[in-house]
């Protein structure tokens, strides 16, 4: 009995020691198909760039307002014929064809958009998914109440840094450009994507898209299909995985006591100034988060990283070239 005993508590032993190596195996694994993920979206974003003279737009809306029909289409839409997600991005286009012919179109109208393709809802796209994460589920969907119910539509860890640092200078650089001065403009806007020339830090110095959490399955964190904060847009106005609180709407959908988690990374704060809106980029990796220069290549930033140079990456043209940042 002793030395069953003894031979009871080395096995025990054995498995306390290897079972933290396993994670970390397979966390490292996580995060190579993570970075794999980011490096096709670069691919696309260059070959979108090569076929229409500029990246993606960030979003799109009627004469640049912030909410104007359609909204949902944008970066992740807008790549899809680059990713060979084809028959995705013809489901979409049916959808804007119906926009354009006068009618109203967006996610949380179902009744608007019967005639959606079946290849659309409910589908997700893997390269958008970061595997470390996974808490909102592959695909989201808006719980529109009165507006006709949710939609399943793919959910993406990946978003794009857009102008400023908070919704209300994202909104300004759309409905009013000169508002925002140009040395606060990032690669994405409301109808506008940056071409290479107008990257004047240069391309390995400046932030295409980071990472971002699809949050909990009752929100839109990582639905990026309305133009806010946390659900399409993205800023570098604080350093990755930050203890302090996302700003985000008041809003059932959006932040309240219940998907409010500081323990899972997902601290939130709900604000009525729907214009004070910011949210940091976050992760499931331990010490940092994984992004998307211009040029194409993926880096992984440290959560210690300098607050004014993160800023400063997410900014195009505000003169301060950085270099590339290699973990």
């Amino acid at each position: 009995m002793v030395e069953l005993l003894v031979v009871i508590a080395i096995i025990g032993i054995l498995i306390a020691l290897l079972l933290p190596a396993v994670q970390a195996a397979r966390e490292a694994a996580r995060r190579i198909s993570c970075a794999s993920n980011l490096r096709q979206l670069g691919t696309a974003m260059h070959n979108y760039h090569s076929a229409n003279g500029s990246f993606p737009f960030g979003a799109m809306t009627d004469n640049g307002y912030r909410f104007g029909a359609p909204e949902w289409p944008g970066i992740h839409t807008a790549l899809l014929p680059f990713l060979e997600r084809g028959e995705m991005a013809e489901g979409f286009d049916a959808v804007l064809e119906v926009y354009v012919a006068g009618q109203r179109v967006r996610p949380w109208y179902p009744n608007e958009h019967a005639g959606w393709l079946g290849t659309v809802r409910g589908n997700p796209v893997p390269c958008y998914l970061c595997p470390s994460d996974g808490l909102g589920g592959a695909t989201k969907g808006v719980n529109g109440g009165s507006m006709g119910g949710p939609v399943l539509l793919p959910a993406a860890n990946y978003l794009g840094l857009f102008s400023g640092i908070n919704d209300g200078d994202a909104w300004a650089d759309s409905e009013n450009p000169s508002a925002l001065p140009k040395e606060r403009q990032a690669v994405f806007g409301i109808n506008r994507g940056a071409r290479i020339r107008d990257i004047s830090d240069g391309t390995s110095c400046t932030l295409a898209m980071a990472e971002y959490l699809t949050g909990t399955p009752a929100d839109v964190r990582g639905y990026p299909y309305t133009n806010r904060a946390g659900a399409k847009f993205l800023y570098a106005s604080r350093t990755p995985n930050t203890s302090a609180p996302d700003l985000i709407l008041a809003n059932p959908i959006f932040c309240t006591a219940t998907t409010n988690q500081p323990d899972k990374n997902l601290p939130c704060i709900p604000t009525p100034a729907e214009t004070s809106n910011t949210v940091a980029s976050r992760s499931r990796h331990p010490g940092g988060v994984q992004a998307l220069l211009c040029d194409g290549s993926v880096d992984f930033f440290r959560d210690d990283i300098d607050a004014g140079l993160w800023q400063s990456m997410g900014w195009m043209c505000d003169g301060f070239p950085t270099g590339s940042i290699q973990e």
